[in-house]
Formats: structure tokens, C-alpha cells, sequence
């Protein structure tokens, strides 16, 4: 017994750890009470698609005699725990099937939540979080002078999200299809030098792409892409009787102005705020200007954005966070599905991603790629690691085209606001540098016999992953 405490601490925290799970279960029972449907129904997403993928790895790996009942814990969520428990209790009874156990539950079940659940929860309790306190302005989710029990329950989800999600990625790395870190050391190689600077090049690149999600969201792209007013054009003041100006001058500003006078030449709008601000749209020149206080008229700033409508306090947060996904995640699991195909063949993959969403999830918040090895095993790969990271720094680059107008006043801007935009690119800077060392560095290499086997991952005795066999054909094309 005194031989495995390193294994029992493990089990311990795996039933202790996933407290997020029952906190976003909080959230958006939180959420559904105070008149949020909308909020609720997206932090269920995640949680469905958890038990969703818990039930196809429960039909294959639960026992005969247990599934009569213990469809219920999938169903509530704790299987994992009481898988956990169970085997916890094997090693105390002694019984040597402990280990065989505890690999499936390493490789199989321990690693898939973070993925299914807390990885996303996060991203969409960052949205809800920018939505209602920076564009609604809504005090209650700040917390303000009263530190609501539901505030407390609302921080709890997201920052215990942020830590298992990052702690998961390491445990997949460690015991998934292609682990590569190491299972022998204090606490089965958690504790070694390379997993945790493995652990906090993946938690700077949550920490990064999570910022630029916040500010992408504050900046409000979509807005100004799909509801920018001189779309509406000729006669703006017609179709659109109020406009919002979306610029940034040392906060950001989403001031109103109702149409006032309209022409055949031109389209005069006066602010809410301030009766002497004007803008003015030339219907022949297909131009903006703007009079601010005290000043004369001018073009209006390539900076300025005026929108459709009343949107002082309201946005498109869902197309932006869409936008978001796009620019920054998509790719990456298109470009590990594209080399999961090439390595596995298109059959095998797809009953490989069942088991192992994982696969093709990893690189969106890291920038580790995977490919089949000399012998035929997927293995990390340096080459594709480095195009996983050329590919997140062109999304990077092309999200910060997008919001330039924010990003351009950088100087003149709020500190807060200075530092989150200092932030993304270094932490971004920092998990690349940290996933080079990883690479690169020859005291992070482990040996290939301190990394889990992977011949030992099975689901009831059969190989859960099929090698590929023989060499892949290739087919030259000539045009």
C-alpha cells in the first residue's frame, strides 16, 4: 500500500477535483432563475455533449453486472468518480487489477471532461461574463458592493474551469494515445520538471486566446461588419432613424445619435448626450463627418464606426464569439483532423475521434501536434507542432485586424485595457516559447521507457486504436 500513495492521491483528487462540473450546473440553474434562458441553454451545451461522450465510453467499459444501475451516475455526472472510487478500493483490498484499471481510467475516462465540459464552459462563461458587466453593464454580475452567493458560484465555476481544463490537457498528454509525458516520478510524473512547464505553456494558451475572446467581444467586429450604417446608404437617416459610434478613446464609447435633419444632400444626427456633437452623413459623397463639441466638422476618423441602431448596450455576441471560434480554433482541429486522416485513414478515425475527442481538440489550446511515427504509432511531432503554431499566429494576426480600431489606441488607452492587450501576445509568446523548450530542450526529452505504453490501452481486450497497416499509397497527380 505504502508503494501506491502516489496512485491513491491521484484517484483522490480525480473524484475531488471536477467541482466545475457541478458549479456550471449551478451557474446555469443561476442563470435560468434570474430570466437568462439564453445564457443557461449555452452553458448546457457543454455539459450534454460531457455526458454524451461519458455514455459511449461507459458502454464499452462498465461491467456487465453494474450497467443496470450505474447509467444513472452518467447521467448525474459522477461516474468518473465512482470509477475512480472503485478502483481506489481495489488497491486497498490488494487486488492486482488495480493497475489495468487504472490505465483505462487514465487513458479513457479521467481525460475527457475537460475537453467536453470545462474548456468550453470557460469560453462561454468569459462571453456571459464581458456581455453583461463591460457591455450591459449589469452590477449584479460584478458583484459589486453585495458578494452574492450567486457571484461566488458564477467565480468558483470559472476559475476552478480555467485550472482542471489546463490540469486535463496535461493528463491526455500524459496517458492519451500518444502520451509523452512522463508516468514514473513522484505522483505517477506529475511533479516532473516537463510537465509542468508542459502545464503552463497550455494554461498561458488558454489564458491568451481567452483574453482576445474578452476583447473581441468588447470591440463588437460583428456589429460593425454586418450593421456598419453606411450599408444603408444612400438615405442612412431613413433606414436608420438612430446610429450608435463605436470607437475607442481611452474607454470604449458606443455613444447614440438620433437622426434631426435630413436633405436631399445630407443626413444630420445629434447626439443623446450632448446637443452641440453632430454627425453627418453626405449622401453624395457617401462619406461621414463628425462636430464634436467645440471643434469644427471633419471627416470622421477611419477609426469610428457608426452602427445601425441603438446599441449602447447590447451586441452581437454570438457572431463574435463565433468569429472568435473561427479565427482561432477551427483551423487548428481541421489541420489534426486533416492528419489524423493522412495517418489512420478516414474509417478508423472516425470511431478513433468517439473515443478520443481529445485528438483533435488538443491543439486549439495548445500548440502540440501529433502524427504517426516510424513505427506506425502517433507520436508528438515537432514539425507539426511549429505549423499548429503558425497557424494559431495567422489567427492571432487576422483577429487583430479585426479590432484594429481598439488596438490602434493603444496609447492613449485605460490601463486595464493597455494591460490585457500587452497580455495576449505575451502569454501567447510565453506557451510557444515554453512548448520549444518541450521540444527542443534535451533535459524535457523523456525516454521512451518512462512513457505510458500505449499496447496497454484496451477497450475489453481489444486494441482500442487500430495501427495502420501497411504504407500509404500516394497518388501523384500530373496536370
Amino acid at each position: 500500500l505504502k508503494d501506491n500513495v502516489g496512485s491513491i492521491v491521484i484517484l483522490v483528487l480525480s473524484v475531488l477535483m471536477p467541482w466545475d462540473v457541478y458549479s456550471d450546473w449551478g451557474v446555469t440553474i443561476q442563470l435560468f432563475i434570474y430570466g437568462d434562458p439564453l445564457y443557461a441553454i449555452s452553458m448546457m451545451v457543454p455539459q450534454l455533449s460531457n455526458i454524451l461522450f461519458t455514455f459511449f465510453i461507459w458502454r464499452k467499459l462498465e461491467k456487465k453486472e453494474a450497467k443496470r444501475w450505474s447509467w444513472i451516475l452518467v447521467l448525474i455526472q459522477c461516474w468518473p468518480q465512482f470509477f475512480a472510487v472503485r478502483i481506489a478500493w481495489m488497491i486497498l483490498k490488494g487486488n492486482k487489477a488495480w493497475r489495468k484499471e487504472k490505465k483505462t481510467f487514465d487513458s479513457h475516462i479521467g481525460t475527457l471532461e475537460p475537453y467536453t465540459e470545462s474548456l468550453p464552459s470557460v469560453l462561454i462563461l468569459t462571453a456571459v461574463w464581458v456581455t453583461e458587466t463591460k457591455i450591459k453593464d449589469d452590477n449584479n454580475f460584478q458583484g459589486g458592493e453585495d458578494r452574492s452567493m450567486s457571484n461566488v458560484l458564477f467565480l468558483s465555476a470559472y476559475i476552478s474551469s480555467i485550472f482542471l481544463s489546463s490540469f486535463g490537457i496535461i493528463k491526455f498528454f500524459k496517458n492519451g494515445p500518444f502520451g509523452f509525458l512522463p508516468c514514473e516520478g513522484k505522483l505517477d510524473g506529475y511533479l516532473s520538471l516537463k510537465t509542468f512547464v508542459v502545464f503552463f505553456s497550455v494554461l498561458f494558451m488558454i489564458a491568451s486566446k481567452g483574453g482576445l475572446l474578452a476583447l473581441m467581444l468588447r470591440d463588437k467586429p460583428s456589429l460593425k461588419m454586418f450593421h456598419a450604417a453606411y450599408s444603408y446608404g444612400p438615405n442612412v437617416g431613413e433606414n436608420c432613424p438612430q446610429v450608435t459610434l463605436l470607437y475607442h478613446d481611452y474607454l470604449f464609447r458606443d455613444d447614440v445619435f438620433n437622426l434631426t435633419g435630413s436633405t436631399d444632400i445630407q443626413d444630420v444626427f445629434t447626439s443623446n448626450t450632448h446637443g452641440d456633437h453632430f454627425l453627418t452623413w453626405d449622401k453624395n459623397d457617401a462619406e461621414w463627418f463628425e462636430k464634436p463639441v467645440n471643434l469644427n466638422e471633419s471627416k470622421l476618423s477611419a477609426f469610428k464606426t457608426p452602427v445601425c441602431g441603438d446599441w449602447e448596450k447590447d451586441s452581437l455576441a454570438g457572431l463574435d464569439f463565433i468569429l472568435w471560434f473561427f479565427l482561432n480554433c477551427f483551423p487548428q482541429m481541421i489541420y489534426s483532423l486533416v492528419i489524423l486522416i493522412a495517418t489512420l485513414g478516414i474509417k478508423t478515425s472516425c470511431s478513433t475521434l468517439t473515443t478520443y475527442p481529445q485528438i483533435i481538440l488538443s491543439p486549439t489550446f495548445s500548440c502540440y501536434g501529433f502524427r504517426k511515427n516510424l513505427v506506425g504509432k502517433l507520436s508528438l511531432s515537432n514539425n507539426v507542432t511549429w505549423v499548429t503554431y503558425f497557424i494559431t499566429l495567422l489567427g492571432y494576426c487576422f483577429s487583430f485586424a479585426l479590432i484594429w480600431d481598439t488596438v490602434q489606441d493603444y496609447p492613449n488607452s485605460r490601463k486595464d485595457h493597455r494591460l490585457v492587450i500587452e497580455l495576449i501576445p505575451i502569454m501567447f509568446v510565453l506557451a510557444c516559447f515554453l512548448t520549444a523548450l518541450v521540444l527542443h530542450l534535451h533535459c524535457l526529452q523523456t525516454p521512451p521507457e518512462k512513457v505510458l505504453d500505449q499496447n496497454d490501452l484496451t477497450w475489453n481486450g481489444e486494441v482500442a486504436m487500430k495501427q495502420f497497416q501497411g504504407r500509404m499509397r500516394l497518388r501523384s497527380i500530373s496536370v
